[in-house]
């Protein structure tokens, strides 16, 4: 059986990361909580996530400049990023940060598997 996927989700509300986790888990991934931005550039450097969840508005180091520090230590072997926020610009701050994908907060548990399985590595699929 193939090794599960790393998800880092990591945004400052308990709430959605624990919501997150919990479908994510369900669904076949282990996935690595970072409650902040230091925590998600600590975690990089340890282990190697094959999808980054990552709120725009964290505390410390924004999302924006997060983007730009995880870039740059992975260099040419980049790590699909999906930022999620409430901001009514989610979209247009993706595209400005070129960014893989975004969810708009409120999100759902199918929007949320279906942006996750299409930014997975070669042809993994979340289980059923």
């Amino acid at each position: 059986m193939a090794q599960k996927p790393l998800v880092f989700v990591c945004d400052d509300d308990q709430g959605i990361v624990d919501f997150t986790k919990i479908v994510l888990e369900e669904k076949g991934c282990e996935v690595m909580i970072c409650l902040n931005s230091d925590a998600v550039l600590k975690g990089i450097k340890e282990h190697t996530p094959q999808l980054i969840l990552l709120d725009l508005w964290m505390p410390s180091i924004g999302g924006a400049e997060t983007i730009k520090k995880i870039r740059h230590h992975f260099g040419n072997h980049p790590i699909p990023i999906i930022i999620f926020s409430a901001s009514k610009e989610t979209e247009q701050v993706a595209l400005s940060l070129k960014v893989s994908d975004f969810l708009t907060k409120p999100f759902d548990i199918e929007e949320l598997e279906k942006i996750v399985e299409r930014h997975l590595p070669g042809n993994w699929k979340l289980s059923e």
